[in-house]
This record gives structure tokens, C-alpha cells and sequence, in this order.
């Protein structure tokens, strides 16, 4: 799972050296950061369905993976850069 998501970060790196690698590894993994404090507020939950960990559960994340969800992300993803400090916002 984050071998695909680190790909993206290490292709848009390749195209674009100058972005930060922290914020490319952040950027990619957001909707899964996002995830954490829904699932501590109750919001979203994970239920194993066997032993061997976090491959054998079923994860309901019924609002950091929804469509309604990935278009919030959308809308505040612009913001990001500055709130963070960014030296260069437009390069993201």
C-alpha cells in the first residue's frame, strides 16, 4: 500500500526536483493521515476478520475515502502550502 503511494511522491519528485520530498511523502499519504482522528473520534473503525494484522481487517472509512470526502480535500488542498509556511506555494 504506501509502495504505491511513495511511487506517486517519487514520480512527481522526478518532474519536479525542486518540491520538497516531505511534502510529496505527506501529500500522498493525506487521506490515510486523515483517517486517524476519525477513527479515534469513533467516526470510522477498522474490524479484523482473521489474525495476521492490519492485512486481515476490514476498513470502514466511510468518510476520508468518500467521494464527498476526496472533494474536501480538493477544495482545501490550495490553502495547504501557505497555512504550512511554504517558501514557494506555487511550485505545489
Amino acid at each position: 500500500m504506501f509502495a504505491g503511494h511513495f511511487g506517486v511522491a517519487a514520480a512527481v519528485k522526478s518532474k519536479n526536483p525542486e518540491l520538497p520530498l516531505w511534502s510529496l511523502l505527506v501529500s500522498s499519504q493525506l487521506i490515510d493521515i486523515a483517517f486517524v482522528p476519525f477513527n479515534l473520534a469513533g467516526m470510522e473503525s477498522m474490524e479484523p476478520i482473521g489474525e495476521g494484522g492490519y492485512a486481515n481487517m476490514i476498513i470502514y472509512a466511510l468518510y476520508t475515502l468518500s467521494l464527498v470526502g476526496h472533494c474536501c480535500y480538493l477544495f482545501y488542498q490550495p490553502f495547504l502550502p501557505e497555512y504550512f509556511g511554504a517558501k514557494n506555494p506555487e511550485l505545489l
